[in-house]
This record gives structure tokens, C-alpha cells and sequence, in this order.
């Protein structure tokens, strides 16, 4: 083969170290078959020819050893040919989109837009006539640990209901409660019930006011009152800006007690510094009294 000739004849003047020689016509051999793989002989052949040229001129081992050491006569960098397979690879995950796995994600399809269309004046006007039909009755209590599935039950046997709010207790109340021992049911202070006629409500609350809740013999709800009554000129809106309002007071008056315990704890932390400097002082002072008192 031409480059192990070539490797042999760059190896016959050297006599000083025979085992080198050997080691360096072998990696000549492993490098032209790795030339030939690749498909880059022709640019691999040039680089020998060059490197042939400069080792003729230098006899020295340390250089022979250096012309086969770990790169190859290839012409390439082992390095730079990973760096080029590695900018491919990135280029074509960069192209698509990589999931936590790191695997190729599917493209997502994109959700249709919802179109609402406006109401027309016509469509508006019954509208607002549906809503000024409605009625609210308020129940000052709720039977205990009844749900609003069941509060809608009981409800919609004397006409149609729409919506329903709960206020549910106090949180620390509930966990006092589950800490000695009682019910981890929900229990619901007061509630709104909305029905989509207002004449009914209002016979409702009526009929319904300090009577029984009845019900199936056994029930647990049987022997507990109702109370509540209609709300007039009362709509929804009025019920979810007053939720509103009392979270908004509630935040704030959260702020204002952070903000106080806050102020407590700096003045806090500024008295206690300052006893820890008075105290340190006076440690100080009687150490340099006592030393005094001693010479």
C-alpha cells in the first residue's frame, strides 16, 4: 500500500529506536483505513505528503512519536469533525420543538377562537326583562351541612332555580371543630337563592319561613327551620359586588395588620441591637477597669 511504503521509508534512517518506528508505520496503516472509510483520501494523501516532507528533514523521536499521536494524517481535527456532526444535530433540534423528555414534540394544534356575537337591540331587551323577572331569597342560616345540591333539590320542587351561593364558615372555626372531635363536613353560615321568577319567591319565603325542613322520615335535616326571606329590588350583580367588596376590605385590613407586625418586628429587632451594644459596652468597660485596678 503507498502509505505504509511511505511510513516504511520515513522509518528506515531511524536506528536509534526501533519500537518507535514500528508503533508509528501501524498508525500510518489505522489512519489510511480510516481515510478510505471517511472518503477523504485525496486531501489525506496531501497531508502526508506534507508531513513526509518535515519528518525527512527532522530525526528526532519526539516528533516522529508527536506525527502519530491521537489526530490521525487524515487532514481533519477529531475535534472540529464532532463539532460540525454536533452543530447538525443542534440545527435540527433547534428546527423542532423539544419536549421535557427531549424528544421531538408533536406541534400543538392551535384551540379555534370562541366568536361572541353582540346582541341585538331586540335581543337585549328580553334580556334584561328575563333578569328583571328574577327573585332572590336570603337564608339567614343554613341547616347544617346541607350542600347546595341539596338546597337546590328541596328548592326546585316549588319552581325553577337558577343560581346559588353558599358562604362557607369561618376556616379556623372548621378546624377547631375537627381538632375536638367533631363533623369534617362543610357547614354554610348564609346563602342566596336566585329563582327565575320573583312571584314565585316571593310565595316561597312566605310559605316556607320558620317551618320544618321536612323531608323523608329519619331525614337529618328533618327537624331544622327555615330561614329566610325575599329580597326586594335585590338582583345578582348587587350579590357578586358585595363579595367583591367584602374581599376587598378583608385584603386590606390583611395589609394593614402585616404592615403593623412588620413595624413590630423592626422596632423590635432595633431595641434588641441596641441592648446587645449598651450590653457589650459596659462588658468593655468594666474589663478595662479591672485591668486598670491591676496594674
Amino acid at each position: 500500500m503507498p502509505r505504509a511504503t511511505k511510513a516504511k521509508r520515513r522509518a528506515q534512517p531511524i536506528e536509534e529506536d526501533v519500537d518507535v518506528a514500528e508503533g508509528a508505520v501501524d498508525a500510518a496503516v489505522e489512519s489510511e483505513q480510516d481515510e478510505v472509510d471517511r472518503g477523504e483520501g485525496d486531501s489525506g494523501d496531501e497531508q502526508i505528503n506534507d508531513d513526509d516532507d518535515n519528518d525527512d528533514n527532522d530525526d528526532d523521536d519526539g516528533d516522529e512519536d508527536g506525527d502519530f499521536d491521537g489526530e490521525g494524517d487524515n487532514g481533519f481535527d477529531n475535534d472540529e469533525v464532532d463539532g460540525d456532526g454536533e452543530k447538525d444535530t443542534a440545527e435540527q433540534s433547534a428546527s423542532a420543538p423539544m419536549s421535557t423528555s427531549g424528544k421531538p414534540r408533536e406541534p400543538t394544534k392551535k384551540r379555534a377562537k370562541v366568536k361572541i356575537s353582540k346582541l341585538t337591540p331586540e335581543e337585549l331587551e328580553e334580556y334584561n326583562k328575563a333578569q328583571a323577572r328574577r327573585g332572590i331569597i336570603y337564608f339567614s342560616s343554613i341547616p347544617p351541612y346541607m350542600k347546595v345540591a341539596k338546597l337546590r333539590h328541596l328548592m326546585s320542587q316549588y319552581g325553577e332555580v337558577d343560581r346559588i351561593f353558599l358562604q362557607p364558615e369561618d376556616p379556623k372555626a372548621r378546624k377547631q371543630r375537627i381538632r375536638n372531635g367533631g363533623s369534617k363536613k362543610m357547614k354554610y353560615g348564609e346563602g342566596w337563592v336566585e329563582f327565575l321568577d320573583k312571584k314565585i319567591a316571593k310565595r316561597v319565603a312566605r310559605a316556607l319561613n320558620a317551618t320544618q325542613v321536612g323531608g323523608k322520615r329519619h331525614n337529618f335535616h328533618e327537624s331544622f327551620l327555615w330561614n329566610m326571606k325575599y329580597l326586594s329590588k335585590f338582583k345578582w350583580h348587587h350579590l357578586t359586588e358585595r363579595i367583591a367588596y367584602d374581599k376587598a376590605v378583608r385584603d386590606k385590613r390583611m395589609q394593614a395588620d402585616m404592615s403593623q407586625v412588620q413595624k413590630e418586628t423592626a422596632f423590635y429587632i432595633k431595641q434588641a441591637t441596641r441592648a446587645k451594644r449598651i450590653a457589650h459596652a459596659k462588658a468593655k468597660a468594666q474589663a478595662q477597669a479591672e485591668q486598670s485596678e491591676e496594674q
